[in-house]
């Protein structure tokens, strides 16, 4: 296998041409198109460009190709290459559309219209066909089921496979041909999905690739006959991509079907089921953007005023308690500068301020589980009332001796209370829907009801029961599932939320169920959405906004900055003196001799194999006994613990096992932002941090408040610039944001001067990737396999692959199984006595 990568002659993107002799199990070559002769040889490429193509559909006449592209700036839409002219013309122009089939006599195609919102090749779709000599088209099938293949039979019926999901494992088929009165008539079942359909030429039956269980574990091409009989032509068990499976041909005497699996091209006789692989080369030609220079990563952001999150008013309205670093502070609205409300190295947050402002209710980690604390804020007394896995979003009850707040396994979030008195947990919302935006229990202000999230498919209500009788409740709100952190105010009158890092508040009708959209309502701010609570007199909403508290009434009077003075004094480590280590020698590959090394400001000063120089009389020695030193190990793509993970990550355990830096791929901004403060700011054993911050998403807003929803270009640009004021080091685009706005995604980060990060599951995902000039791309687990095509790419340009291993880092190592280690002398010497043995 040979390959060459020139800069010309393409005059905007760089030329790379490889030759290959496998390619992925796609319907293309790295998202172009070829003919290749049905006994082998070698592959002509048909189209060219920073373009995506795939679907190939051949006319009956055979000199017309039809296929979907992205060439016009869409998902995709429905195009027609003429094979002699070589001219291309688009024939659609949908939001998205796939699968184009032709009518035997060439004067129709039908294709699939994807509704929105639906991922490629998988979700709700309108069957279309298009008269070619009109151009006029009609919907064939306007139901939006799940529809993955659209056929004609020989004598000009147009059919299409439905998919009915009855669970992970409980999946069929129906194949549906259109009848003469329009309507659809089922004439065949097939257990599993039925992903592509192909009529026999001989007119007996049909073909389909089927996926035998709705994960793709087991797949095969399938003949069903006209008698109901079904068998398996052949295997094509691989583990791909349940959206990406390969596409295949029937030849037009019936005798053989051609298939790409395992990175070959095959022929499978339909007679004896006998597979013959079809030798080819194909000479690939792509023009790619190169991504914009990787940051130092030597030099990350540091921020001189930290991060303010989840910013809480005493009831007195003298004192702001607010959480920043990972630490709990308080700031007298007198002046003077913030105060520690807390001791030790601890992650700490989520404050919740008691009725009567003398008790601070908040979460700590510690080795990888977490605790709910009560602060007592005139004595200091602090003690430990709850331990579990996971907590967030506190809140009192009026009567102030009850804790409401949010837990979740991986079945979803439930509500539970808590008596602060005998330490008591009780679930009160067993199951509050299967999203990832916490509930966020709160109660009324006369203490009669608790009101939370419940969330839905694609909508999400706000709910509330009685806090001394049954876990029935009625609804109070219906809100778009994106939309998130609703409050009612302690009055029921108005419902405060977020969109995005917006913050927006809207009335309640008393006697309906409101409905919330983004146009009822009014934008306080257009920051500060992500951490905010009433005042304790539900006349204004407290909230921060990155560095700053801003208290805004409800009135639309103008808002009032919180004097917050946060002066942070960085404990510097004492210099440290190894003796007897073992260096790794990158020249040789091997472990040096053992040596004396000085450290001074966290930096080496100097390698000596006498180490008799004089150091300072506060050096901290250490006798490594012969083990060994290397650079500081690199987490490439970790998620710190968020508002929907189980657990913390431990992060004295990423230092415990030599990881210095984190490679952060996605958290919400503020959370993340902390932790990287944390690691510049203190001397706290936590790893430096690289970051994008809140990941870009389309609908639906999957991670909940690790997730900008865009929408519009608009979004995706305000995204951008802000993670950029705040230090990330590049940009997270979820594999839901629609094409044309990761395009504006690549283009405006580039112009920014950061990296774009997307997933890499499938083949397309890295075709586009590296076309458009992204610099990371994520992934390669169980959805699908990369052939020498792909490796190629990815091995000829400037864009990084990172497989992982596992993606939540630290969060279970050294943190339930071994937390003594942490008290190890040897760790403790790098943490700058910061290590606790009490825990």
């Amino acid at each position: 296998m040979t390959f060459s990568l020139s800069r010309s002659p393409c005059p905007l993107a760089m030329c790379l041409a490889l030759v290959v002799t496998t390619c992925s199990p796609d319907r293309t070559i790295l998202g172009q198109l070829f003919t290749v002769p049905t006994a082998g040889g070698n592959a002509v490429q048909l189209t060219f460009g920073q373009f995506y193509h795939e679907d190939p559909s051949f006319a009956p006449d055979g000199n017309r190709l039809a296929f979907v592209s992205d060439r016009d700036g869409s998902e995709g839409n429905v195009f027609v290459l003429d094979l002699e002219t070589r001219v291309m013309t688009q024939l659609t122009h949908e939001r998205w559309a796939g699968r184009p089939a032709w009518s035997p006599d060439g004067q129709s195609l039908a294709y699939l219209s994807y509704a929105d919102g639906s991922r490629h090749c998988q979700g709700a779709a309108r069957v279309l066909e298009l008269d070619l000599e009109s151009n006029a088209v009609r919907v064939l099938d306007a139901s939006a089921e799940t529809v993955r293949s659209v056929f004609y039979t020989i004598e000009g019926q147009v059919g299409w496979a439905v998919i009915d999901v009855a669970g992970e494992h409980e999946v069929t088929s129906r194949i549906e041909l259109l009848s003469d009165d329009r309507s659809p008539t089922e004439v065949a079942a097939i257990d599993g999905v039925a992903d592509r359909v192909l009529t026999n030429p001989t007119g007996n039956g049909f073909y389909a690739r089927r996926e035998r269980t709705w994960t793709a574990t087991r797949a095969d091409i399938l003949y069903a006959s006209e008698d109901g009989a079904k068998t398996t032509v052949t295997d094509v068990s691989r583990r791909y991509c349940r959206f990406r499976l390969p596409r295949f041909a029937v030849a037009p005497d019936g005798q053989s079907i051609f298939i790409g699996d395992g990175g070959s091209l095959w022929r499978v006789s339909t007679v004896d089921r006998t597979r013959e692989q079809v030798p080819f080369q194909a000479a690939v030609r792509l023009e790619i953007t190169e991504p914009p220079p990787v940051p130092n990563l030597a030099l990350p952001r540091a921020h001189d005023t930290p991060t303010i999150s989840s910013p809480r008013l005493t009831p007195d309205g003298r004192t702001v308690v607010f959480s920043a670093l990972g630490f709990l502070w308080k700031q007298s609205l007198a002046g003077g500068n913030a105060e520690r409300l807390t001791e030790g190295d601890f992650l700490e947050r989520g404050p919740a301020i008691s009725p009567d402002g003398r008790r601070l209710a908040y979460v700590r980690g510690v080795n990888g589980q977490q605790e709910i604390r009560i602060l007592d804020l005139e004595s200091g007394a602090d003690r430990t009332i709850h331990r579990g896995s996971y907590f967030w979003d506190l809140a009192w009850h009026p009567g102030g001796e009850i804790l409401a707040f949010a837990t979740r396994d991986w079945e979803g979030f439930s509500t539970a209370v808590l008596n602060v008195a005998d330490s008591v947990a009780r679930p009160r919302i067993t199951r509050t829907g299967g999203g990832f935006f916490s509930p966020r229990p709160h109660f009324s202000h006369d203490g009669q009801w608790l009101y939370y999230r419940f969330d839905a498919v694609d909508t999400a209500t706000i709910r509330r029961a009685s806090v001394w009788e049954g876990a029935e409740s009625d609804p109070v709100a219906k809100i778009p599932s994106h939309l998130a952190g609703a409050l009612v105010s302690p009055d029921g009158r108005w419902l405060a939320f977020r969109r995005n890092t917006e913050l927006w508040i809207a009335p309640l009708d008393e006697n309906a169920v409101s409905t919330i959209s983004e146009g009822r309502g009014r934008q306080l701010s257009q920051i500060g959405g992500a951490s905010f609570a009433f005042t304790p007199d539900g006349q204004a909403l407290i909230y921060a906004a990155e560095a700053k508290v801003w208290i805004r009434s409800l009135a639309d009077d103008p808002r009032r900055k919180v004097p917050v003075q946060l002066v942070v004094d960085r404990e510097a480590a004492p210099p440290l003196l190894l003796r007897n280590v073992r260096v790794l020698d990158f020249s040789s590959g091997t472990f040096g001799s053992e040596v004396s090394m000085f450290v001074d400001g966290g930096r080496i000063g100097w390698i000596d194999p006498q180490g008799d120089r004089s150091v300072p009389s506060e050096t901290r020695v250490l006798d490594a006994e012969g083990h060994f030193a290397i650079p500081g190990l690199i987490d490439a793509h970790n998620h710190a613990e968020g508002p929907y993970y189980l657990e913390d990550a431990n992060q004295a355990a990423h230092i415990a096992y030599g990881v210095t830096t984190v490679r952060d791929m996605g958290e919400p901004l503020e959370w993340v932002a902390a932790l990287a403060e944390r690691s510049s700011l203190t001397s706290s054993p936590v790893p430096r941090y690289l970051y994008p911050g809140d990941m870009l998403s389309g609908p639906p807003a999957t991670y909940g408040e690790s997730t900008i929803l865009v929408r519009g270009e608009d979004q995706v640009r305000s995204g951008i610039q802000r993670h950029k004021d705040r230090g990330a080091s590049f940009i997270k685009v979820y594999h839901t944001v629609p094409w044309p706005l990761q395009l504006v995604a690549s283009e405006d980060a580039r112009q920014s001067g950061l990296p774009v990060a997307a997933h890499s599951m499938i083949v397309q995902e890295v075709v586009r990737g590296v076309t458009h000039g992204y610099a990371f791309l994520e992934h390669l687990e169980s959805f699908s396999r990369f052939y020498g095509d792909v490796h190629q790419l990815l091995g000829m340009s400037d864009t990084y692959w990172t497989p992982t291993l596992a993606i939540f880092g630290a969060t279970g190592a050294l943190a339930i199984e071994e937390p003594e280690r942490l008290a190890n002398d040897k760790f403790c010497a790098f943490f700058a006595g910061s290590c606790r043995h009490d825990v």
